[in-house]
């Protein structure tokens, strides 16, 4: 079992949407659609749902509800941009 993992350089996003069940269309599926478009590539990614055929965690199985339970501990400073009114 993982315990943990440090993670030097890159980036980690979080994504969080209501539009996931059947007919969703600005879910997930949306989000992966405009990083293949953009040619971006995540260097890591949580999946919160593990589902499995033998061990926890060993598929990911598309549009399956579940949840996430975990600790995650950022080293870091703080700081803060103000934006501007146009948002950039």
């Amino acid at each position: 079992m993982l315990r943990s993992i440090l993670i030097t350089g890159g980036r980690l996003a979080f994504l969080i949407t209501s539009d996931e069940e059947a007919s969703a269309k600005n879910g997930t599926v949306k989000v992966v659609e405009a990083l293949m478009a953009r040619n971006e590539r995540l260097d890591y990614c949580l999946v919160g749902e593990p589902s499995s055929t033998e061990i926890v965690g060993d598929v990911v199985k598309n549009g399956r509800r579940g949840s996430l339970t975990c600790n995650l501990t950022i080293h870091g400073v703080s700081g803060a941009r103000r934006l501007s009114a146009s948002g950039g």
